[in-house]
Formats: structure tokens, C-alpha cells, sequence
């Protein structure tokens, strides 16, 4: 169906969002060659779990990267005690810190930014990110204060919260039963994780008082 609609002229390429490197080979031996041409995922400084095998693939096949909130949905634009950190190299090139991580964010080739503006002054901030070089040894020393800190957690200190905004199963029942329809199925991710082709760590958030 895709290909018929490149076929057709109603769309140019087919693209991707969040698949992980085994589906997105998958999808390829299922199109024509040249059919897919890009990969939409969650990449920033706060999320580069896509640097470990997605963006390497998009090398080796000529894709681009789509990534999405490359501001960590606002969490990279104000207060983040890293890019206090990170303030001299803001200073340094008339930066404010999201175009920094903006900045960051395009500075594989195969990267293009999709960030949200609600204004035409954030669109035009967002663009001003992209006039200036930052050097490579500039751009090395941003990734290493992000350097992604993944660990391994048991599962009898996880609690599953409410969230209003999406569904959640909060028992091993309503996941096995999924009712929900997610994809991929909580067994599904499960698999994932167990075979390490996972797309991205699990979030979690520290609740335990000091």
C-alpha cells in the first residue's frame, strides 16, 4: 500500500517513527529500493539512547533522523542544572541554552531537528541555532555532561503511577490482557527488552526520601 502510494505521486517516501533497527530492517525487505527514506524518534541531550544503533544505521542506509521534543519537551529550555553547567559554552557562542541543544542536537548530518514553536519568535529563535559553528571539541564536552546514566532497576521497586493524560495498566493481569490495544503489546516489549533490542530505557522517576 505504501509503495503504491509513491507509485501514484501521492506521497514522495515512506518514513518511519520509533522503530526500532530490527523493524526498520524488516520494513526495508519489505519495500522497493530508495521507497524508505527517513526514521522520526526522540533524540536530545537528555535522550540519546538513538546514538547506540539508530542513527549508525541510518548511516549505513542513507536515512535521515527525525528527532522529535530535541528539547525534552521544555526540560532543556530553562533549568536544567547541566546546562547551568553548560552556561560558558552558551556565553561563549551568543547562544541561549535550547539553541545550544539545538545546536547539539544537528550536529550529525543525519540529524534534522523538529522542535515545537508556538510563535513566530521561537521559530525564528530555533532557526538562529543553526547560523552558528560550535566547535568540535565544544560540542564532545556537551555530550560528555549528558553522557546518558542507564541502570538496571528491580522490578519489586517499581510502582506503576496514574497518569491522566494516557492509558496505563498498572497489574501484570491488564497488560497480559492488553485491552488497551497498545503496539507494540506489553509481552511484546517484554521480548524486546529481553533480547536487548529495546528502542529506548525505561523512564522512572526517584520517589524514595533521603
Amino acid at each position: 500500500a505504501l509503495e503504491k502510494l509513491v507509485d501514484d505521486g501521492k506521497v514522495r517516501f515512506v518514513g518511519l517513527s520509533n522503530f526500532s533497527v530490527a523493524e526498520m530492517r524488516q520494513v526495508q525487505s519489505s519495500l522497493d529500493s530508495g521507497c524508505l527514506v527517513a526514521t522520526q524518534q526522540e533524540y536530545s541531550l537528555l535522550e540519546r539512547t538513538m546514538e547506540q544503533a539508530v542513527i549508525p544505521f541510518c548511516h549505513e542506509n542513507g536515512l535521515s533522523m527525525l528527532a522529535y521534543s530535541p528539547l525534552a519537551q521544555g526540560k532543556l529550555a530553562s533549568n536544567d542544572y547541566r546546562l547551568g553547567a553548560a552556561a560558558k559554552l552558551s556565553t561563549k557562542y551568543n547562544l541561549s541554552p535550547a539553541q545550544l541543544a539545538l545546536n547539539w542536537v544537528v550536529r550529525d548530518p543525519k540529524v534534522l531537528a523538529i522542535p515545537k514553536a508556538s510563535t513566530e519568535r521561537h521559530v525564528r529563535e530555533n532557526a538562529m541555532a543553526l547560523t552558528t559553528d560550535i566547535d568540535s571539541e565544544d560540542l564532545g564536552r556537551l555530550s560528555a555532561l549528558f553522557e546518558p546514566q542507564v541502570c538496571n532497576i528491580s522490578t519489586d521497586r517499581i510502582e506503576v503511577a496514574d497518569d491522566p493524560t494516557r492509558d496505563v495498566y498498572k497489574t501484570l493481569a491488564e497488560a497480559l490482557e492488553n485491552r488497551h490495544h497498545m503496539v507494540p503489546s506489553p509481552v511484546e516489549l517484554a521480548k524486546q527488552i529481553q533480547s536487548s533490542e529495546v528502542l529506548k530505557p525505561i523512564k522512572v522517576r526517584n520517589t524514595t526520601k533521603p
